[in-house]
């Protein structure tokens, strides 16, 4: 194949795919259709072509694509395609952009540290470009991933290096694109709105340079719509109400619906806030109506919320209830602690409207309970805040009093010298106090010779034990990573290459082969499962400590009731709570405590009604919690191994489980400076008897 045909075809594809991933998709069927035609043309490319770049340029396309439909199979052909780009060592900016595309799909994970890994490679390689222009495409990804983990300056820095970049360059694309996603972090991650709408207002001033009318629509919406949010979280309603229909005017010109949507929903609660009724019905009916063809899920559930809303405010207090219970059968998993405390205060309001105590009651504890969690993780927001603003201000006062005894110690020193040549002018007094001077001198340059020796000699001995102590981390890092990633990939792929080959298989070998098939398939689950509670273990392990705030026993309870109930797996199990106090402890840390207990008592029993009873009493100090369950129970001598990792007193066969949930609790347990002990019998139950210290 002539070079010239071969890159003109290269340009073809290239450019035939950029269309596609910018055009709107008509449906899931059809976008796939798409994105697999490009496929097969990327393949053609990668097996076809005998050049080392454009080979690998065509694989790494490949993977890319695979994006779109298969996330399995586009890590493979990334991992791949980063494999040979290491060995050819032939295209380096193809390689950071497989990084950047792998990273992509890793920040989705609950791990995030291979998403990390794979963003700083592509990063780097980018900036080792003489083009910097190409920082441009990890900037906005990469900088939103550390604000969102907990490396907010470090994501800022990288989003003004790119700003700089498109400044420099007149790019006002990326430049209004940057200035969006930079004002999405002061807004959802710094809690920062004065910041966050001066960014908005710069990018509004970039996007109004840009000649692409289409792209134009959809960052200026997007950006408008960011104002509304802010506004609406300020209760300025007025403000909400410009932007917001700025905002939808402009989407509604691009054909862009899910904005249209998300508009329309701001409008609806503003005006829902203004008690302007018939104003907020239009709007959420408009964007109802819309999102049958958008099916957007947050959608959805924040119209059906207004809905509820509108019918309480209208006194339609059937409705509404029947609209609360709706959304929470429907889309309870889906629910942020916030919707759930909306959805259970219109309960509550409801309910005492109707006369019903009870119902009221329970609703107003889970409104409760929920509120809760929402002030908690809205105070954790704002203590990593002022804890980020006081380690910097710290820095600046170290740094100054580092000068000042930097400047101070310079002074002492001239002051010695002129010192030092008024003695050595002076008379036969002076010469014998120089003598002496220079004894004492010689003594303690031997004594500072010494004093080296031994800090050089301390120094080697502490940088060996931080070897060790790295050497140890990076080992205990790698089989975490290898766990979590290389081990846990084989065994979906085991589960799922099972299924597909017993699908395959005619009907009689595949009824006859059925229960292995099944043992496969269990098998790898189970593996799956420890492989997931043994990482959990370690990531906890690995804190030091865990922060501690009041938490309430009963809601913790009440939670795990609803989670157990809505799970089904303990049909005739029942959770009795005699009344539980509040504590000072870590909330994440209790409720993974008692779930595991309640779990193992459920679980491990054989009576008709399996129950789990739980009580309290203040000893000495100290508050005690008793867990007592009605199960099989556990023999003397197994009492203390059973909190011990992966050991288990039963087969798979009987009892499922990885052997990992009673060393969690006893880690957790320890880390809270808590204690567990039990009380067994066989076959009449079991009680654990957990010990936490009495703090105000």
């Amino acid at each position: 194949m002539p070079v010239r045909f071969l890159f003109s075809f290269i340009a073809k594809v290239a450019l035939a795919f950029a269309s596609l991933l910018l055009s709107p998709s008509s449906g899931c069927s059809q976008s796939n259709a798409k994105f697999l035609h490009a496929i097969d043309s990327f393949q053609t490319i990668y097996q076809t072509v005998e050049n080392d770049s454009l080979q690998l340029e065509g694989l790494t396309l490949v993977g890319h694509s695979y994006r779109y439909v298969n996330m399995d199979s586009s890590k493979y052909y990334l991992w791949k395609a980063i494999a040979m780009h290491k060995k050819k060592n032939v295209n380096r900016r193809m390689q950071a952009f497989a990084y950047n595309v792998i990273a992509d799909i890793y920040r989705t994970e609950p791990n995030k540290d291979s998403a990390r890994f794979y963003y700083q490679e592509a990063y780097q390689l980018f900036q080792a470009e003489e083009d910097k222009t190409y920082l441009l495409a990890i900037a906005p990804p990469y900088g939103y991933f550390l604000a969102k983990n907990h490396e907010q300056e470090r994501g800022i820095q990288i989003f003004q290096e790119a700003i700089a970049i498109a400044q420099k360059k007149e790019d006002f694309h990326n430049l209004s694109f940057l200035y969006g996603s930079l004002g999405m972090i002061f807004y959802t991650e710094q809690r920062d709105n004065v910041r966050a709408i001066e960014v908005y207002r710069k990018g509004i001033k970039a996007s109004d340079q840009m000649s692409d009318e289409i792209n134009y629509q959809r960052i200026h919406s997007t950006i408008l719509l960011g104002l509304s949010n802010i506004f609406l979280d300020e209760g300025q309603m007025d403000s909400t109400i410009l932007y917001a229909s700025k905002a939808a005017e402009m989407a509604n010109a691009g054909e862009i619906p899910q904005k249209v949507v998300a508009a329309y929903n701001n409008l609806c609660e503003s005006y829902l806030r203004k008690e302007e009724y018939a104003l907020a019905k239009n709007f959420n009916l408009q964007a109802a109506e819309l999102n049958n063809f958008v099916k957007d899920i947050s959608a959805t559930i924040t119209t059906a919320i207004h809905t509820q809303a509108l019918h309480l405010a209208l006194r339609n207090y059937e409705a509404c209830t029947a609209e609360g219970n709706n959304i929470l059968t429907l889309y309870r998993a889906s629910l942020s602690p916030k919707m759930k405390e909306q959805v259970y205060e219109n309960l509550c309001e409801c309910y005492v409207m109707l006369g019903d105590a009870k119902q009221s009651i329970n609703a107003k504890d889970s409104f409760s309970h929920y509120a809760q969690q929402r002030l908690n993780k809205e105070q954790e927001a704002s203590l990593a805040k002022l804890y980020n603003e006081f380690a910097i201000r710290e820095q600046k006062i170290e740094n100054e009093s580092l000068r000042a005894d930097q400047e101070e110690a310079e002074k002492l020193l001239q002051f010695q010298r002129y010192a030092a040549i008024g003695l050595i002018l002076g008379l036969g007094f002076a010469i014998a106090w120089a003598i002496t001077s220079h004894r004492s001198n010689l003594e303690k340059k031997k004594h500072n010779a010494e004093l080296e020796h031994l800090v050089h000699q301390r120094t080697a001995e502490l940088r060996m034990t931080n070897m060790d102590l790295q050497q140890s981390n990076y080992e205990l890092r790698t089989l975490t990573y290898i766990a979590s990633h290389d081990i846990k990939e084989p065994i979906r792929n085991i589960g799922t290459f099972a299924g597909l080959i017993q699908r395959k298989l005619p009907e009689k070998e595949r009824e006859e082969l059925r229960p292995e098939f099944q043992v496969i398939q269990k098998s790898a689950k189970r593996l799956y499962t420890l492989i997931e509670d043994f990482t959990h273990y370690i990531s906890i392990s690995k804190n030091k400590e865990l922060p501690k705030e009041v938490v309430d026993l009963d809601a913790v309870i009440m939670a795990i009731q609803e989670e157990v109930t809505s799970e089904g797996k303990y049909e005739h199990g029942a959770i009795v709570n005699e009344g539980l106090p509040k504590i000072v402890s870590h909330p994440s840390a209790i409720y993974t405590i008692f779930r595991n207990l309640i779990d193992n008592g459920l679980k491990y029993n054989e009576s008709e009604t399996p129950l789990v009873s739980l009580s309290s009493r203040i000893e000495e100090g100290s508050v005690r919690i008793l867990v007592v369950d009605n199960g099989i129970g556990i023999p003397d001598q197994y009492q203390n191994t059973i909190f011990e990792m992966f050991k288990r007193l039963h087969n798979q066969t009987n009892y499922q489980g990885s052997g990992v949930g009673l060393a969690l609790v006893k880690l957790l347990l320890g880390k809270l400076g808590a204690t567990i002990e039990l009380e067994s019998e066989l076959q009449k139950g079991t009680c654990f008897i957990l010990s936490f210290p009495q703090e105000a």
